[in-house]
């Protein structure tokens, strides 16, 4: 298994890998973000979709115990369950007010082709 850091400053994202694994696989790829100080005090959640910008599944993250500006969790299987480019936006609210996004910042991660997929990426 794979862990891909994704580093989150302000409204810009790094991360060390374009690579999600491949289509079928679930739950193949361990994901930390890591969070600057301008995200302190914000309640986080990242909305994953799939390379046809559909199955949105909304997570919650939760930080490392050890480490509160570190989140570890896994790609849902939803967002690769097809080749391409699956996208994520991870959003910071208050919680008292979960309805309202006071942050938020996008990206991608590619999804290969796999014998467990039936599309094919263009």
């Amino acid at each position: 298994m794979k862990d891909i850091v994704i580093k989150v400053s302000g409204h810009f994202i790094s991360k060390n890998s374009k690579n999600a694994g491949a289509a079928g696989e679930s739950n193949s790829c361990s994901i930390k973000f890591c969070f600057d100080s301008s995200w302190a005090g914000f309640s986080k959640r990242v909305l994953w979709r799939d390379s046809k910008g559909e199955n949105l599944t909304s997570v919650i993250l939760v930080p490392d115990i050890e480490n509160q500006s570190e989140y570890k969790t896994f790609i849902p299987a939803n967002a690769t369950r097809i080749p391409g480019w699956c996208t994520f936006t991870v959003e910071g609210y208050f919680e008292s007010n979960p309805e309202i996004v006071n942050k938020s910042v996008s990206d991608s991660l590619f999804v290969g082709h796999s014998e467990l997929s039936d599309e094919i990426v263009p």
